[in-house]
C-alpha cells in the first residue's frame, strides 16, 4: 500500500510526463504543485528530450508519475518510451487529460487501463487540480492535501439535488468511486466488494449481460461475493441493483450514451479487419495458444498471437492487434488472472467492444475477481475437460457464430 513514508523517501513527489505541444497547461500544473511546496521533476524547456538517463532518474526518483494524455502525447515516441518505462518500473501512474475531447487509445489506452483519470479540460483548472489532489489522497492514507482555495465538500450521493442528470449523461465515464457512491446512495452497499475496479463502461456491459442472461450473471456475482466475503448475495439486492442501473440508462440523457455505443459498434462492423482472430494469453499458456492458432490457420483464419506476431513495443503491438481483429479469444488461467499486463489488455479489448470467446486452458480453473466480472457472463469453452479436437470443434462453432 502507498504510504506517506514511501512518499517522503522519494526525492520528488511528482514527475510530469508530457508532450511539449501541451506545455501551457502542463507548466501551469507544475507551477500550482510547486506553489503547494511539492517537489516536482519536469523538463520545462525540452533540454532532456532524448536523454534517457535523465528521464529514467526523474521517474525512478518520483513517487507519482503524471501522464498528461493528448493526441500529441500518444503520437510521440519519446513520450511512449517514458510511459513504458514508468509502467515497467511499477511507478504510481496517474493519468490526466490535457487535450479537449481526448480519449486514450492504442498503446496508451492499454497502458492506462482502468485507472481513474482527471480531465483538466472539462472544468476550470482549480477544480480539476483539487480533484487530482483528492484522487491522490484516496490512494494514499495520511496524504496531506494542501488546497489553495475552497476545500472539498464531503462526498455526496448521486441524487437529483447534486446534478444527477449530468451524471446520467456521463454514466459511461463513471469512475470506481462514482459507482461506490451510487451503491451507497441506493442502499446497495452489499454490492461494493464485488464492484471494485469497475468503471462506467464495464457497469453498462454488466447490465447488458444481465439482460441477456440474468441467472448466469447473478451466479457469477454471488460466487465472487461468497469467495471474498463469505456471504450470499440476496436476489433482491441483485434485482434492485439491475433495476437502479436500468432507471439511469433509460433516462433521456443516457440516450446519447446509447447512441454513441451503437455508433462505435456500427463503425466496427463496417470496417475491415486485418485479422479474423487475436488470441490473448499469458506466457505460460503459450503452447496451447499456439496449438489453437495452428488449427485456426489450417481452417483458413488469419490469427494474431504474442509468440508469433508481436514485434517492437508491446503496448503498440497489442493495441494494433486488438484494433485489427474481429474476434478475441481469451485464454483463461490463474496466470492470466494474476497478470497485470493481461488485465490491461482485457480492459482494452472490452473498451474496444470486440467479440470475445473465453476458453479455459488450466484444469479446474474458474474465473474470479476482475476476470469473472468482465467475461463471467459469456459462454466459455473448457479445453481441459475434453480432448483437444472436441474442444476445438466447439470453439470453431463459436467462431462461426460470431462471424454470422
Amino acid at each position: 500500500m502507498l504510504t506517506t513514508d514511501s512518499i517522503t523517501a522519494s526525492q520528488f513527489t511528482f514527475m510530469i510526463s508530457y508532450s511539449h505541444s501541451d506545455k501551457n497547461i502542463c507548466h501551469k500544473l507544475y507551477q500550482q504543485l510547486t506553489d503547494h511546496n511539492f517537489k516536482v521533476w519536469i523538463d520545462l524547456d525540452g533540454i532532456y528530450a532524448g536523454s534517457w538517463d535523465s528521464m529514467a532518474r526523474g521517474i525512478d526518483q518520483s513517487k507519482f508519475v503524471l501522464i498528461c494524455m493528448s493526441e500529441a502525447y500518444e503520437k510521440s515516441t519519446t513520450c511512449q518510451r517514458e510511459a513504458d518505462y514508468a509502467h515497467n518500473q511499477r511507478s504510481n501512474i496517474i493519468p490526466l487529460v490535457v487535450s479537449k475531447g481526448y480519449r486514450a487509445k492504442g498503446w496508451l489506452g492499454i497502458l492506462i487501463g482502468a485507472r481513474n483519470y482527471t480531465d483538466f479540460t472539462k472544468t476550470d483548472f482549480d477544480t480539476a487540480y483539487e480533484k487530482l489532489m483528492k484522487e491522490i489522497a484516496n490512494q494514499t492514507p495520511g496524504f496531506h492535501v494542501p488546497l489553495s482555495r475552497k476545500s472539498f465538500e464531503p462526498s455526496q450521493p448521486l441524487t437529483e439535488s447534486n446534478g444527477v442528470s449530468d451524471t446520467h449523461l456521463e454514466i459511461i465515464k463513471w469512475s470506481e468511486k462514482n459507482i461506490q457512491d451510487f451503491l451507497r446512495d441506493k442502499k446497495l452497499t452489499l454490492m461494493i466488494p464485488i464492484m471494485k475496479n469497475i468503471n462506467g463502461e464495464q457497469l453498462i456491459d454488466l447490465y447488458k449481460r444481465s439482460k441477456n442472461n440474468s441467472t448466469t450473471v447473478y451466479d457469477s456475482l454471488n460466487s465472487q461475493l461468497r469467495e471474498t466475503n463469505k456471504i450470499t448475495l440476496p436476489r433482491t439486492i441483485y434485482s434492485g441493483f439491475i433495476n437502479e442501473i436500468e432507471k439511469i440508462i433509460s433516462t433521456s440523457s443516457s440516450t446519447t450514451t446509447q447512441k454513441n455505443i451503437k455508433l462505435r459498434n456500427d463503425e466496427r462492423r463496417a470496417s475491415s479487419f486485418k485479422y479474423d482472430i487475436m488470441i490473448d494469453n499469458c506466457w505460460k499458456d503459450k503452447n496451447i495458444a499456439s496449438a489453437i492458432r495452428k488449427h485456426l490457420i489450417e481452417d483458413n483464419y488469419s490469427v494474431w498471437t504474442y509468440t508469433e506476431d508481436l514485434h517492437g513495443n508491446i503496448w503498440a503491438g497489442v493495441a494494433s492487434a486488438v484494433d485489427n481483429s474481429k474476434i478475441i479469444i481469451i485464454c483463461m488461467s490463474t496466470g492470466y488472472n494474476e497478470s497485470k499486463n493481461c488485465h490491461h489488455t482485457a480492459d482494452y479489448v472490452e473498451k474496444s467492444r470486440r467479440s470475445v470467446i473465453p476458453v479455459v486452458v488450466e484444469s479446474g480453473f474458474s474465473a474470479k475477481e476482475w476476470l469473472k466480472i468482465m467475461f463471467g457472463g459469456l459462454r466459455s469453452i473448457d479445453f481441459t475437460e475434453q480432448d483437444f479436437e472436441s474442444a476445438y470443434k466447439e470453439l470453431l462453432r463459436e467462431v462461426n457464430y460470431h462471424n454470422c
